[in-house]
């Protein structure tokens, strides 16, 4: 062992890896390969190839990666094999560029992908080995457009699995610009077909959110998935949604939420809601329990139950809150029976009528949020 390390720092050694490395990039699908220079390091055992520059062109994309260095722990008993041997590979302050064609993206969302094919080929094609991969403050840049900045990401490689660690600033969603997305903290196991995700915790437009769970076959179409979902909702961020905005504005209120998201037979969602101290165009109240489905048809509130003072409004029977056929808020009937409910709180979308008036609703109420573009309110027989 001691001669081992006394030649690693030797220079035959530096020349014997220097030449090794030179010929992995070549051999790889990289071209325009260029480094500034090798360092060994003793303890740990590694090889240091710094300023790197690489590009990869296939006639369907181009891929540019350009980091400060890259570090290779490597297992010294294990060094002359004909298949380098690293405990760690680990990409350090740089940047990965991928450009592709428009047709060729086409293609490639229709390409079928397996997570099993994409694991053999990290297992048997790449002619390194490793136990861990890190990739350490690097940006992905697509077509482009920044997508994500990568401030840690450790791969780990099992038998027959691989565990992701990963923390990560902020992701861009390019179809959904006005969703923002920070704050990613990931683990997860990797196997022959599926993703198990054991936490999840991130932040969507500043609301944080965390989700467990897992998806089956998730390259294909039929695709099968379960997660578990438990975070906070600000009411005020949905008057950034352009949909919402037409039909009233939200001035406060927090929600705890919690509940599932699925796609087994079909795509179905099921969340319970609590908040606090909720002012809207539609109501005030002192807390708002709900419960909300989310179906393949469309978005359904199946409960409610409104409180302010002493004061209640309880939901009589579900109803449809947006339809995903029509990408438009339905003109439901909304029933409901409320006990001392203050004519105020509940009237607030045409407050300015109601604005001298002082008393309280009881009994059925009916109304519809959505009626020709404005809200429409009509008391029950018993109101």
């Amino acid at each position: 062992m001691v001669g081992t390390l006394v030649y690693i720092q030797s220079e035959s050694f530096s020349s014997f890896i220097t030449k090794v490395v030179r010929d992995y990039l070549k051999g790889t699908r990289f071209e325009a390969v260029e480094f500034e220079r090798i360092a060994l390091n003793a303890f740990p055992p590694a090889i240091d190839v710094q300023n790197i520059s690489a590009s990869y062109f296939d006639g369907n994309q181009y891929i540019d990666l350009v980091l400060d260095n890259i570090e290779l722990e490597f297992i010294p008993s294990e060094v002359f094999s004909e298949r380098l041997s690293f405990s760690t590979l680990r990409l350090n302050r740089g940047s990965l560029a991928i450009r592709k064609k428009d047709e060729q993206e086409q293609a490639l969302r229709s390409s079928k992908f397996t997570l099993k094919q994409i694991l053999d080929f990290a297992v048997d094609k790449i002619p390194v080995r490793f136990t861990s991969l890190e990739i350490n403050q690097t940006d992905i840049n697509y077509n482009e457009e920044y997508l994500v900045f990568v401030d840690k990401l450790n791969v780990y490689r099992g038998l027959k699995s691989f565990e992701i660690e990963s923390k990560m600033p902020e992701v861009k969603l390019f179809n959904l610009p006005q969703i923002e997305v920070k704050n990613i903290d990931l683990l997860a196991t990797l196997e022959s077909d599926s993703i198990d995700i054991d936490k999840l915790k991130l932040d969507i437009n500043e609301q944080k959110i965390g989700v467990e769970g897992y998806i089956t076959k998730p390259f294909q179409e039929k695709r099968k998935f379960n997660f578990a979902v438990d975070g906070k909702l600000d009411l005020t961020i949905l008057n950034s949604f352009p949909e919402v905005k037409k039909i009233g504005s939200f001035q406060s209120g927090v929600f705890d939420v919690e509940g599932e998201i699925a796609n087994k037979k079909e795509l179905y969602g099921s969340f319970k809601l609590l908040g606090k101290k909720v002012l809207c165009d539609y109501v005030k109240a002192d807390s708002v329990e709900a419960k909300i489905t989310y179906k393949k048809s469309g978005v359904y509130i199946e409960e409610g139950i409104v409180k302010e003072g002493s004061g209640e409004v309880i939901l009589e029977r579900p109803f449809e809150l947006y339809s995903f056929e029509s990408k438009q808020f339905v003109n439901d009937i909304v029933e409901v029976k409320a006990s001392s409910f203050p004519a105020k709180a509940a009237l607030r979308y045409i407050r300015k009528i109601v604005e001298p008036l002082y008393g309280k609703i009881n009994g059925r109420v009916s109304f519809s949020l959505f009626s020709k573009d404005h809200f429409a309110f009509q008391a029950g027989t018993n109101a």
